[in-house]
């Protein structure tokens, strides 16, 4: 059935402040020094520690796209264990690694990796 020109469409409000087309958009970074959840709020993070810890990324939406870098100061390795991933962690051992991934399909996967170990 058709409906008229007159009647009502229902509408979506979006908080363009935080979403741009449904997709997180760039509007910070998160900088993380201590072990923790990764958030998936900031399209990038940059990591660095003092000495080997762990962290967590949840799962994000699809067609999300994540970076991870480190920077500043590795002086352990940093071990990361997303909630779904195609393998099992990601390991940070240095000053700039980085990696980047899709949440495709209810699972993050490597988009690019920079001298990180993939286990």
């Amino acid at each position: 059935m058709f409906k008229s020109a007159n009647q009502e469409i229902d509408k979506i409000l979006i908080n363009e402040e935080i979403r741009l087309h449904g997709f997180f958009r760039l509007e910070g970074v998160q900088t993380l020094l201590i072990a923790g959840a990764i958030d998936i709020v900031h399209p990038i993070t940059f990591i660095s520690s003092a000495g080997a810890i762990a962290m967590t990324l949840a799962n994000g939406v699809e067609g999300q796209i994540k970076t991870i870098k480190a920077i500043d100061t590795v002086a352990g390795t940093i071990t990361l264990t997303p909630t779904t991933y195609e393998l099992s962690t990601i390991s940070f051992t240095a000053t700039g690694q980085a990696w980047t991934g899709i949440f495709y399909k209810g699972e993050w996967k490597t988009l690019f990796n920079q001298g990180c170990t993939l286990a």
